[in-house]
């Protein structure tokens, strides 16, 4: 369902603060005492959202990432995301991600709180809406309000992420590095940005600046891919080596252990021929 949207919302909408996320990956340490005491402070109910501090010390991610998960994503929208879930995570960060995509795309029904209300301006200087497209998370906006004292009519064409009933949640950005981040921020899939910049009605300036965020998101999973690739094979190769050095000391172990045992033996023996001799 796409919906209408005001003059103040299309030109100079902020309606979720934007905060940077830098792509970190974050492990849940239980036995850590910020962790361990909303635990306690939950007692048995299921954990609730927490603070900057509790999130950055339960999970080790940097403040960005904390109030960009936290807040930046949010806005002023209802936070319905599994918080249990993401607090038990063995990577916080990415699950959070994930809850955040959910949320926005979740089914569009009467407990949905994301649907849309928006509504184009009117009275004498109303804003005129000539496209409206939306593909997946993203959604084109091309609107222009008329400039009486030069006659003219100032056109505007922006990108915005969208939750799938076009709710507009944030301007993508100027540069595909912006757009990068802002996707990345609320766990988005890029695919569609390929459909979008697809189609024949979009301004070449537009389409240029998704083919450059399609090219940009391919590199850095790329990059992504390729770190994580060298990790695990130097972690397989010194599983190797460390397998290696344990199988060739194995030898040695047990000529240790069968000479201590022998000596034992003839120590022993010697022992209880010295008693029989003392006894006769």
């Amino acid at each position: 369902m796409v919906s209408s949207v005001s003059s103040n919302q299309v030109n100079n909408l902020t309606p979720v603060s934007q905060t940077n996320s830098v792509n970190t990956t974050s492990n849940v340490d239980n036995s850590n005492s910020s962790f361990s005491n909303l635990l306690v402070k939950q007692d048995s109910e299921l954990l609730k959202k927490p603070n900057i501090k509790e999130l950055m010390d339960i999970s080790g991610i940097n403040f960005d990432d904390a109030s960009s998960i936290l807040y930046g994503v949010v806005g002023s929208n209802e936070d319905t995301r599994d918080w249990n879930k993401i607090l038990t995570s063995s990577d916080v960060l990415k699950t959070a991600k994930e809850e955040t995509n959910l949320m926005y795309n979740k089914a569009v029904d009467e407990t949905n709180p994301y649907q849309s209300t928006l509504e184009m301006e009117t009275g004498e200087n109303p804003v005129k809406k000539h496209q409206d497209i939306q593909e997946g998370n993203f959604r084109y906006l091309q609107t222009s309000r008329a400039k009486e004292d030069v006659k003219l009519e100032a056109v505007s064409d922006k990108i915005y992420l969208a939750a799938s009933n076009g709710t507009l949640l944030r301007y993508a950005g100027d540069t595909a590095e912006e757009v990068y981040d802002n996707i990345d921020a609320f766990g988005f899939s890029y695919e569609p940005l390929k459909a979008l910049a697809a189609k024949e009605t979009i301004p070449n300036s537009v389409k240029q600046l998704l083919n450059e965020t399609i090219e940009y998101a391919n590199k850095k999973n790329k990059t992504t891919n390729t770190s994580i690739e060298k990790q695990t094979l130097q972690t397989n190769t010194t599983v190797a080596a460390s397998s290696h050095d344990l199988l060739s000391s194995l030898p040695n172990v047990v000529n240790n252990n069968l000479t201590n045992a022998l000596e034992l033996v003839s120590s022993n023996d010697k022992k209880d021929d010295k008693k029989e001799d003392e006894e006769q």
